[in-house]
């Protein structure tokens, strides 16, 4: 058995462990499905100001 290598699978788990952190994290921080939109429409407000939009 060789020691060098690590497992793809328990990569791949990691992986997926990592990304669904990360999604859970960035819903706690807005709160709800609705405020990720609120957000975002925010934000697109924000560059449209920037760019000269309304």
């Amino acid at each position: 058995m060789r020691t060098d290598r690590t497992d793809p699978g328990a990569n791949r788990a990691l992986r997926r462990a990592v990304l669904a952190s990360a999604l859970l994290g960035l819903l706690a921080g807005c709160n709800t499905i609705e405020g990720v939109g609120l957000d975002i429409a925010g934000g697109a407000r924000s560059v449209g100001g920037w760019l000269g939009g309304r």
